[in-house]
């Protein structure tokens, strides 16, 4: 250490109390500080030794950094500021000398714990232990209590560093560069590399806004928009709001490579093999997603691309893939020819091409075939289990498959989008006819669950919900060893409020296969049912990435989002998704319940009645309008639709609201509704929250959301 500040016993002593804070924290994208030792009277620090060279060393080496590194390395950093973030540790004294770049090519944060231990006694002081003031906040030179946002506006000068080659002000001096960042507004990047986005230097300026609250309020708001650059949706210009305590979300999986499989097209004589079709590219992600460090893209988002005209340079950059596989079948009568060919969506190269004519019966050869085909071109390791996982879930009788995909078909590409009850009613004719052919094929069971599920969702009818249990139960009697099994039985599990046996079963399913299309997702609402928020957020988070356009994801994540407090980061989410599908259904309920929330009923009865208008059938209408009548205080309205805790406290009948909540968590399985994330963070309960029974409820259900996060937080 410098012979300075080792002199310093109360800084040394700082030190010591610091680093027992900043060695807590475990990130891989941290470098890890140990100790605080002596040797013969010369203090010194341990820490993780780190190969490689800081990205000060990079930058004068190459100057400016492409958008594409730029925003990996960014995304890096925030990972590890929120980590430390998350434990009440400000860095402080975030440059580019003290990010690591490993030789994996991988951004490690160093020194934290050491720049809040240091007394500054002035930023032109020769000698001075802090450096210059390059990349320090406003609040920060002015010796202002600092928080978060002030590595926010360090990592900005970073960015603008990495982008466009030099710090956004430069002086003579120490004071003139200080002064600079207290009161000039920075420089537009563009201005310096014209190759800059719009949306890139949107950020960079978000990140250095003068006044703290202007900037993005945690890192990952920035992470957010970074992910819309790459991905190239537009970034709106947005307020962001403080995080709250449980909404971290899931950090993104490193896969070494990325594909989209395409829908395969009908090249058949009569042109009626679309469902076939999609069985095979269904199939195929399928098998696909078996492979480790392989991000496959899920069906529903591809299949937005069935005769599409987009360029496949375009297709990928929406779907954030390096690689695209287009197909064709070619169907008659019992012989079908497969013609596949692997495409690298940059510059439009074929990685691999081929061509099968085989009999129907061997279909699912030519699909393990191409699947490993895709995998070796990729460069992804095939494991003997994954290899050999390939060929199970297979029917004794190919009828029997045909029929499933045809059930598949009706319900994922027609039922979910048209509500039409012929839809829904033609894919259970499908299902029994697979049955018939085939009554120990246990995919036409899972299928029939799926049906059964949707319809539930769309109709309130609870003879459906006997019908998913019944065909989870033989689905996973059939086969237990199959993702697609576990997962329905677990939510057979979760239908009954069995969460110990449905957590297994998910545990289980995770196991086989975390990347199974959809699986994600449905981890996600079992999280939400417990009332464990910030592990929905995590999980729907996870499944979005790999099916950017499946809409309930994003449902589940506003949903958990608003429960939680975080209005405003429920908000993007729901724009968001309604640029991608302006008539969604769930959206307009989302966007109902948010502004109820904001006690706007005006708003939130315009957008339940969009709802409306798209499914008059749904149940859920109904107890939205009860909300709306009780916010406005019509007591006969909101009483006539629904008799809840909620209701009761809007309409200020609060003996009955409190009396109501007391009995629903008295059960074992209560309606997440009254969580104590909900209770907690839910407008909806503001007229109680002086109440000291209601205290007592929130107490007791804070303990019950202990006890659940220890017992099923961790898969």
């Amino acid at each position: 250490m410098n012979p300075a500040v080792a002199a310093d016993k109360k800084t040394i002593e700082r030190f010591r109390n610091e680093l027992k804070i900043a060695r807590k924290i475990a990130q891989r994208n941290v470098c890890r500080m140990f100790d605080l030792s002596d040797e013969e009277g010369m203090p010194y620090i341990t820490m993780e030794y780190v190969p490689g060279e800081d990205l000060k060393s990079l930058l004068i080496k190459t100057g400016q950094l492409t958008v594409k590194k730029v925003v990996s390395i960014t995304k890096q950093v925030c990972e590890g500021l929120a980590e430390a973030h998350r434990m009440g540790v400000v860095h402080r004294d975030l440059k580019p000398q003290n990010i690591m770049i490993d030789k994996e090519g991988n951004a490690r944060i160093m020194d934290f714990g050491i720049a809040r231990s240091l007394t500054m006694k002035g930023i032109t002081e020769a000698g001075t232990v802090m450096g210059t003031p390059d990349y320090m906040s406003p609040e920060q030179l002015e010796g202002q209590d600092i928080d978060q946002r002030s590595d926010i506006y360090s990592l900005g000068v970073i960015l603008f560093e990495m982008i466009a080659g030099r710090v956004p002000f430069e002086g003579e001096s120490t004071l003139d560069v200080a002064l600079k960042h207290k009161t000039e507004t920075p420089p537009d990047p563009r201005e310096i590399n014209p190759r800059v986005t719009e949306g890139m230097s949107r950020v960079i300026l978000t990140c250095l806004e003068k006044d703290k609250e202007k900037r993005y309020q945690d890192v990952d708001d920035l992470v957010s928009d970074l992910v819309k650059i790459e991905i190239g949706i537009p970034i709106a210009e947005r307020h962001k709001e403080k995080k709250g305590p449980e909404a971290k979300v899931r950090k993104e999986i490193r896969w070494k490579n990325s594909v989209a499989v395409l829908p395969f097209v009908d090249l058949s004589p009569e042109r009626d093999q679309e469902y076939f079709c999609d069985g095979m590219t269904e199939d195929i992600i399928n098998k696909l997603s078996r492979f480790e460090e392989l991000k496959v893209i899920s069906r529903t988002s591809v299949m937005r691309y069935k005769k599409t005209d987009k360029d496949i340079r375009e297709i990928g950059h929406e779907l954030n893939v390096a690689t695209a596989l287009e197909g064709s079948i070619r169907k008659e009568k019992d012989n079908i020819r497969v013609s596949a060919e692997l495409v690298n969506v940059e510059d439009g190269f074929h990685l691999w091409a081929d061509t099968y004519d085989r009999k129907l019966e061997s279909v699912f050869e030519v699909q393990d075939e191409v699947s490993q085909a895709i995998a070796e071109a990729l460069k992804v390791k095939l494991s003997p289990k994954a290899i050999e996982s390939l060929k199970g879930g297979r029917p004794a009788n190919i009828e029997a498959y045909e029929y499933t995909l045809r059930g598949m078909h009706l319900i994922n590409s027609k039922y979910i989008v048209s509500f039409r009850e012929d839809d829904f009613k033609a894919a259970v004719r499908m299902f029994n006819k697979a049955v018939k052919c085939d009554p120990n094929y246990a995919l036409t069971y899972t299928g029939m669950a799926w049906a059964h599920q949707h319809h539930y969702q769309i109709t309130g009818n609870k003879k459906d919900l006997r019908s998913v249990i019944a065909s989870g139960e033989t689905a996973f009697g059939l086969d237990p060893d199959m993702v697609e099994t576990n997962g329905a039985i677990a939510w057979v599990h979760l239908l009954r409020g069995e969460y110990d046996s449905a957590y297994q079963s998910y545990k289980r399913a995770l196991e086989i296969n975390p990347h199974t299309p959809g699986l994600s997702h449905i981890v996600g609402l079992f999280y939400r049912s417990l009332g464990l928020l910030h592990l929905a957020v995590d999980y729907a988070t996870r499944n979005i990435e790999l099916d950017p356009f499946f809409l309930p994801s994003h449902s589940l994540l506003a949903h958990s989002l608003i429960y939680s407090g975080q209005f405003k980061k429920a908000d993007a989410r729901i724009e968001d998704t309604l640029e991608v599908e302006p008539r969604n259904f769930w959206s307009f309920l989302d966007y109902s319940l948010l502004f109820m929330m904001k006690k706007d009923t005006e708003k939130a009865e315009e957008y339940l009645n969009k709802a409306e208008k798209v499914n008059p059938g749904y149940p859920g209408i109904q107890v939205y309008r009860a909300l709306i009548f009780a916010q406005r205080g019509d007591r006969k309205g909101a009483l006539t639709i629904r008799k809840n805790g909620v209701i009761y406290t809007l309409l200020g009948m609060r003996e009955e609201a409190i009396k109501y909540i007391q009995d629903v968590i008295s059960k074992a399985n209560e309606h997440f509704q009254y969580s104590y994330l909900p209770l907690t963070h839910s407008t909806f309960y503001d007229s109680l929250r002086d109440d000291p029974r209601f205290a007592e409820i929130i107490k007791k259900q804070k303990k019950r959301y202990e006890e659940r996060l220890q017992k099923y937080g961790k898969f």
